[in-house]
């Protein structure tokens, strides 16, 4: 019988990989967006919110043929942890045709809280009221 033949070498460990650079991170998801300058969200705060009314930023004409109308006007989602999310009204003219719609981004604005009322202020103690004397236990 003749020797099993040679066994081949074992394969080579294949080439390290080029150096990469990592990945950019990833943006942060809508909710934690950052939230616009406090300028930004001053003007974004005193727009007229429209869906708290059932209207959206197309439902009426004069939005649609006004970019100022339009642009005066927001659609707040909600208002949570001194937060308001929603997105503003954009006017668009594509070709001649005019429309307002709901922008793309969304915002988050902190709310400021309205300032407190300053306290009452503090009045004098008043005198108590003269009372008369009690009467005396009437007899049987």
């Amino acid at each position: 019988p003749s020797p099993p033949p040679p066994s081949p070498p074992p394969p080579s460990p294949p080439p390290p990989l080029p150096l990469m650079p990592p990945p950019p991170p990833s943006p942060p998801p809508p909710f934690l967006r950052p939230m616009p300058p406090a300028n930004v969200c001053a003007v974004i705060l005193s727009l007229t919110d429209i869906f708290s009314r059932g209207e959206y930023c197309n439902s009426k004409h004069g939005r649609n043929s006004n970019q100022q109308e339009c642009e005066g006007h927001k659609l707040t989602w909600g208002v949570r942890d001194g937060a308001e999310t929603g997105r503003t009204c954009i006017f668009a003219n594509d070709e001649g045709t005019t429309e307002c719609k709901m922008s793309d981004e969304l915002y988050i604005c902190a709310i400021t809280p309205p300032p407190s009322p300053p306290p009452p202020p503090t009045l004098p103690p008043s005198p108590s009221p003269l009372l008369p004397p009690p009467s005396p236990p009437s007899l049987p």
